[in-house]
């Protein structure tokens, strides 16, 4: 049995610019799966066929830290060079284990894939309470540019 603050993921930029961007506290997604189509002949036997293998999109949450993910922040949007956008840039998704003996060990094949999307944390300048939360979503597949 495992519980879930075990694991954490880290997600590093590949390619020509590696970059790490960090311990994730939270990460959800990248089932592995596959299409499938149900067939029914003219014998009444339903038949099933397995095709392409998919593995879904990963999502990480972390508490904001200044410092940290402003700096993320600042590698995106409309200010900033397409080719320098994080959003589309090539990364590793590593999902870590903390073992018996405390330290953190990956837990299965990395997830390779794009910056899909980047969501900055809400605010809200009455509420003292609530920790502010940054989300980005990797989209799982071979990495290739447009034009590949």
């Amino acid at each position: 049995m495992a519980i879930k603050n075990i694991f954490r993921a880290t997600v590093q930029i590949v390619g020509s610019k590696p970059q790490d961007l960090g311990m994730w506290d939270a990460f959800q997604g990248g089932d592995y799966d596959t299409t499938e189509t149900k067939y029914t002949p003219g014998d009444g036997e339903q038949r099933v066929y397995v095709g392409l293998r998919t593995t879904g999109n990963v999502t990480l949450d972390a508490d904001y830290q200044l410092g940290i993910h402003d700096v993320l922040l600042r590698q995106v949007g409309t200010e900033v060079k397409a080719n320098e956008d994080l959003r589309g840039q090539p990364v590793k998704v590593v999902v870590l284990e903390r073992g018996a003996d405390g330290n953190y060990q990956q837990n299965r094949n990395p997830y390779p894939g794009v910056i899909k999307q980047i969501v900055p944390p809400d605010g809200d300048s009455n509420d003292a309470g609530t920790i502010a939360k940054i989300q980005m979503v990797v989209s799982v597949g071979k990495p290739t540019t447009v034009g590949q």
